[in-house]
């Protein structure tokens, strides 16, 4: 069957079905698992639309590997993401430093997770 014939039946593009019924079933399993609980603000994930992933640390201009890294990836609602990224909250030099050290190490060390096994980096 042709995308195009999957779109017109979904009502959607093919892709952006997927991408919703992947993150249904995220949630679906977060719910049974216990752990549909925000990052931001401890409240529960109640609705696709509010789940988003979230990164504990920022990753952009510090490194790459942050991005991938799978112990710096947490759920939060939409909003709760969006805020926390719009403050743009100013992150000491000190505190950048050490996060590009701890990168650094973890990319000599031979970087694991996610990115590493899809052969993604």
């Amino acid at each position: 069957m042709s995308n195009e014939r999957k779109t017109q039946q979904l009502g959607m593009s093919f892709n952006k079905a997927s991408g919703r019924l992947k993150k249904m079933y995220l949630l679906h399993l977060l719910q049974r698992l216990g752990e549909d609980k925000c990052y931001r603000c401890g409240q529960a994930i109640e609705t696709v639309d509010d789940l988003s992933l979230d990164h504990k640390e920022p990753w952009v201009g510090v490194s790459v590997d942050l991005f991938w890294d799978l112990n710096n990836i947490a759920y939060s609602h939409l909003a709760c993401n969006s805020r926390a990224g719009s403050e743009g909250k100013p992150w000491s030099n000190a505190r950048r430093q050490a996060q590009v050290e701890r990168a650094r190490k973890q990319y000599v060390s031979g970087r694991s997770g996610l990115a590493n096994q899809s052969g993604i980096v």
